[in-house]
């Protein structure tokens, strides 16, 4: 279903009754077959399953008001927020999502989502952007855009708002490679 048209529909449901508008990213989930799909004005990820329901995953509590900023970036399921406008989204082998705005979040399976790359600033609730290498918690991006699996610990991304190629080691730190 194509929704109404203006592109900010969204409506969890099954084949035929859901609604998602402004899909940004999209990325399988190596653990079951199922899609996560960002949700750049909505602020959250969904997930769809093989047989086309979609279900919410994470930052879907506000539905369907338009204050998505208030609550805080981090935190677990539909109370938990993955930052503003998320862009890209990678799925890794454990079913862990990290997806990206101005941070870089890391969602697991069980929707407790985390900070890995930035920090968060408000209110209302954002994240600091800047360019910095180092450690998880301690570097900065600005604008991370598209994402692809480098090894089963590497993330290599477009910093796109730094104009560089980055990439984050799921345990250690960031760097820019290009």
């Amino acid at each position: 279903n194509g929704g109404d048209g203006t592109g900010s529909s969204l409506k969890m449901g099954t084949r035929g009754n859901a609604q998602m508008g402004n899909m940004f990213g999209l990325a399988r989930d190596p653990t079951n077959s199922d899609l996560v799909v960002t949700i750049w004005g909505r602020n959250c990820a969904l997930r769809v399953t093989e047989y086309g329901s979609v279900a919410s995953f994470v930052g879907a509590r506000m539905w369907p008001t338009t204050d998505y900023n208030h609550a805080g970036i981090e935190g677990i399921g539909l109370q938990s927020r993955i930052g503003e406008k998320p862009y890209g989204v990678a799925v890794d082998s454990s079913g862990t999502a990290y997806t990206n705005a101005n941070c870089m979040v890391r969602a697991t399976p069980g929707a407790s989502v985390s900070i890995v790359i930035g920090r968060q600033v408000g209110p209302p609730a954002t994240c600091a952007v800047g360019y910095a290498e180092g450690g998880i918690g301690t570097s900065r991006v600005k604008t991370p855009a598209n994402m692809a699996w480098k090894s089963s610990t590497e993330l290599v991304f477009a910093d796109y708002g730094n104009h560089v190629i980055r990439q984050l080691d799921t345990s250690t730190d960031v760097t820019t490679l290009v």
